[in-house]
């Protein structure tokens, strides 16, 4: 009856009114009493199905634009309605549909043009995202909405100058403004203006805090190394939505910079069970590196390769692993490759001279060192490295020059003044040689040190100090064969020669292939009188080092002093032979 569906169109444009004031429940009730009087009545569905899908309840939502599509196959508004809860839904082939339906019916409706440019960019084809998005605004300047989402969309493209005249727009016509605030604060946050993108995000966040603002937000802090609000703004996010993974991540990422390593591979490991990256593997293989956890960063930085195969950054940060756990030949080809992906910083570099020094290959770290220092000049653990490297070569004056700067950007580490001793012992600048050990030792205990600086005294005749340091270096470390053999030699070198047997007889059951060791105690036996036992020592280490023209001319000579000149004239032949050419 007429009156029936005058009364039912009196209900519709009640529930329309409501559902634009944002009163679901009570739009919902009217469209129900317009059904009741007229079944049929598609508009009604219409919106009652948009009214769900605005309460979140999309299937019932579906249900209703289902039917007012079926009541009325011309409706675009439903057509575009139900398009766009496909797409909250994620069902982008069948938003799609929907949209292209609506469009094939009206080619001049804009928020069919609309919805189709944000299906583009759920699908990530930003190209045509953008050009659905224009024509929108042709058709209506006053779709606000899609500056929004055109603006979103150049972000993803970097075409920022673009986006920032999207969001500067719609500041203009005060619209959308904790929205525009935020992203045009995201967008100078990757032009580097962290100052505006301060400005801009803590503008945003004056109505209502939500998490992906106040992460934006904290990375412009971290940039700018306020790290106390950095963490606070995380932390904030994480609070608002602890299932927020990014805002997991990104906090862990910055712990790990801070050297917070424990906290990093908890947060990450919370991101991790949110959502699986290549990024995330590789930052907790990092930090689980920086906790001396080796196998769990390879696990996670295999898990990144897996995923990501050219991951430079992994590929740099498992080189470091296997270089922390001697294995070098893998080190330096995860770090040659990481370097010719484009992760070409100090940091690389200086790891892959690291590898190359301890396989002896000291022109290919000092090469790798150098350009580690011409990237940063500063870079002290550098040119502590390349002073090794020189030292190794021999090349003193060179060491001391680089472990001297070394020491400059890094005061108070003992290491680098451990280091430059150990240059000056060898160049015979033994007071130097001292100074740095006691300064290092005042800073560190350290056997090897102890050692070294024993060495330097012994080099002064000082015997009684070297003996003090020596012993001082087995009682921190029982183990250490070098200090019982260094200190046997200094025994002997007083004519303890009963002490320096034993000390070295300890060096050579500790390490039975200490070649220099059984040379030493045979020295000793001989200058004893017991040759037999002197030429079993020369002969056990000939065996382990058969080119060692020294220890031959040692043997040659213990043959002598036995009387045996045919053994000791062979002997001394092949010392000759193997380059050991001293007139004696």
């Amino acid at each position: 009856p007429s009156d029936e569906l005058t009364q039912a169109r009196q209900y519709f444009d009640e529930a329309e009114s409501l559902r634009l004031k944002g009163e679901f429940d009570e739009a919902i009730a009217k469209c129900n009493e317009a059904i009741r009087l007229h079944a049929h009545y598609a508009k009604a569905y219409g919106t009652r199905g948009a009214s769900y899908r605005s309460k979140g309840d999309l299937d019932r939502a579906i249900a209703d634009l289902t039917t007012a599509i079926e009541l009325d196959p011309t409706y675009v508004w439903a057509f575009t309605q139900r398009g766009s809860v496909y797409r909250f839904k994620g069902m982008l082939d069948q938003a799609l549909v929907d949209i292209e339906n609506a469009l094939a019916l009206d080619r001049a409706f804009p928020w069919a043009w609309g919805e189709r440019g944000m299906i583009h960019r759920a699908r990530r084809e930003y190209d045509e995202a953008i050009s659905d998005f224009d024509r929108a605004l042709d058709l209506n300047p006053d779709y606000d909405l899609i500056y929004l989402e055109r603006g979103r969309t150049r972000r993803f493209l970097e075409h920022y100058d673009l986006a920032l005249a999207d969001f500067s727009e719609l500041l203009v016509k005060e619209k959308y403004l904790d929205a525009a605030y935020g992203e045009r604060g995201a967008v100078h946050r990757r032009l580097g203006e962290f100052d505006k993108a301060i400005d801009d995000l803590t503008e945003a966040l004056k109505s209502e805090p939500d998490p992906w603002t106040l992460v934006e937000r904290a990375q412009a802090y971290a940039a700018k190394r306020e790290y106390v609000l950095a963490l606070n703004d995380f932390t904030q996010a994480m609070e608002l939505d602890p299932k927020y993974e990014w805002a997991a991540a990104e906090r862990a990422a910055l712990y790990r910079r801070l050297g917070r390593a424990e906290e990093a591979v908890a947060d990450m490991t919370v991101a991790l069970t949110l959502g699986s990256t290549a990024w995330r593997h590789a930052e907790r293989g990092a930090a689980f590196a920086a906790l001396d956890r080796y196998d769990e960063a390879l696990v996670d930085l295999n898990a990144a390769l897996q995923m990501q195969p050219d991951y430079a950054f992994a590929l740099a940060q498992r080189g470091a692993v296997y270089r922390l756990t001697d294995r070098y030949n893998e080190a330096i080809a995860d770090l040659t490759r990481a370097i010719k992906l484009g992760y070409a910083n100090d940091w690389t570099y200086a790891q892959r001279g690291f590898a190359f020094r301890m396989k002896g290959l000291y022109d290919f770290a000092i090469d790798d060192f150098t350009v580690a220092i011409e990237k940063d000049p500063e870079y002290g653990w550098a040119f502590g490295q390349r002073g090794i490297a020189h030292r190794q070569r021999n090349d003193l004056a060179q060491a001391i020059g680089d472990l001297t700067r070394a020491h400059e950007l890094q005061v108070g580490d003992d290491w680098v003044l451990a280091q430059r001793g150990a240059a000056y012992r060898r160049q015979g600048a033994f007071a130097q040689a001292i100074a740095d050990f006691t300064a290092a030792l005042a800073l560190q205990q350290s056997p090897w040190v102890y050692v070294e600086r024993g060495l330097a005294y012994r080099g002064l005749k000082q015997y009684d100090d070297a003996l003090a340091d020596l012993s001082r270096a087995i009682e921190l470390s029982p183990t250490y064969d070098q200090a019982w053999g260094e200190r046997g030699i200094t025994q002997a070198e007083r004519g303890n020669l009963d002490d320096a047997i034993a000390d070295f007889t300890q060096a050579i059951t500790l390490n039975p292939q200490l070649g220099w060791a059984l040379d030493q105690r045979g020295l000793a036996l001989r200058k004893k009188g017991d040759t037999e036992r002197a030429l079993a020592d020369f002969s056990e280490s000939l065996r382990q080092y058969p080119k060692d023209g020294w220890t031959w001319a040692q043997r040659g000579v213990t043959h002598r002093v036995r009387g045996d000149y045919d053994e000791a004239i062979a002997d001394l032949t092949e010392a000759i032979n193997l380059g050991r050419k001293e007139a004696w």
